[in-house]
């Protein structure tokens, strides 16, 4: 394929021969044609990269490399792809509707103010299918409603990267975290630093195939997976001190993010922790910002305590919170 596609779509392989051709097909049976599919296959030991090599099509390219985790697959593609926009696809994942391409791609290309387009996602578990990102209306979200709609816990914007389409220069520089775990978060707290305008679509599928032998399954209750997230989610945490209208959700949040540091920081002593402490204390709490907290329902109580502990105490809160957790575990 001489010409520069429109779109490049970027597909890690890594051990999933059971679920490759389905999600190949999704790709290929797509309404919408002008494209280039680049498969990496991440140094697979089944007959995964036998069978990327096997697909017949112009606008599909293979690479092989040694294995280097998802971030690094995902960071090749972003360096070689040519497409005006671009977008990723898990090889155990598939598209649900032909038609979601075209739909989505269409609006980006009719509204130049928008960097990309999040549409529709359903995780199916055997034989249940279910919704997990999908708006009820479509909605075009404009300055800080960007970051606001992200940061207000997924029902807005989620974090992953494989259910959106990216104008280049929405992305443009940014690369995932080579040996970090939620490298999915880390790229959309880069993201939310360049963009402007994005648009929430109720067209299209996107089916994520919940299996016991995905990385994500595997990251389950791993301190590397929560150190890593408690690592982007302060920076999160650090940029929404700026959006004012935020300090509900900012407060419940840093509770959740305060309780799970001091935590950590018993659990993983050789762990360097300064950074992430200080974007934690980077707002000084107020009185109204606690009292407001602690009228909402379905807050936990656990989590009231210690909103109004942290504001009485600041940084003797950790410290106390620190040797009761310290004095529980040699117990």
């Amino acid at each position: 394929m001489n010409s520069r596609p429109v779109l490049s779509i970027i597909v890690p392989v890594y051990n999933v021969e059971e679920y490759l051709g389905e999600c190949i097909d999704s790709i290929l049976s797509q309404t919408y044609k002008d494209y280039e599919l680049i498969l990496i296959d991440d140094g697979s030991t089944d007959g995964s990269g036998q069978m990327c090599d096997s697909f017949v099509d112009e606008r599909i390219q293979v690479i092989h490399q040694q294995n280097a985790g998802i971030s690094s697959v995902r960071n090749n593609g972003l360096r070689i792809c040519r497409g005006e926009y671009i977008m990723f696809c898990d090889s155990d994942d598939k598209y649900g509707d032909p038609n979601t391409i075209k739909d989505n791609i269409s609006i980006l290309q009719n509204h130049p103010e928008i960097d990309f387009v999040q549409f529709p996602a359903y995780f199916v578990d055997g034989k249940n299918k279910t919704p997990h990102f999908v708006a009820s209306e479509d909605k075009c979200l404009t300055g800080d409603d960007v970051f606001i709609g992200a940061y207000r816990r997924r029902d807005i914007i989620n974090c992953e990267c494989w259910n959106k389409i990216y104008r280049r220069r929405a992305i443009d520089g940014l690369l995932f975290p080579v040996g970090k775990l939620a490298e999915d978060v880390s790229f959309l707290e880069g993201m939310l630093k360049k963009v402007t305008c994005a648009y929430i679509s109720t067209k299209g599928q996107y089916i994520y195939n919940v299996r016991e032998g995905s990385l994500s399954r595997a990251k389950e209750n791993n301190y590397k997976l929560r150190y890593d997230t408690l690592e982007v989610m302060s920076l999160l945490y650090q940029d929404s001190t700026h959006y004012p209208s935020l300090h509900v959700q900012r407060l419940s949040i840093l509770m959740e993010l305060m309780i799970e540091y001091i935590e950590l920081k018993v659990m993983l002593p050789s762990h360097d922790f300064s950074e992430i402490r200080s974007r934690l204390y980077c707002y000084r709490l107020r009185f109204k910002d606690v009292l407001g907290f602690n009228k909402l329902p379905n807050i936990q109580s656990r989590h009231k305590k210690h909103a109004w502990a942290l504001f009485l105490l600041w940084h003797w809160y950790e410290l106390i919170y620190y040797k009761l957790l310290t004095l529980t575990i040699k117990k």
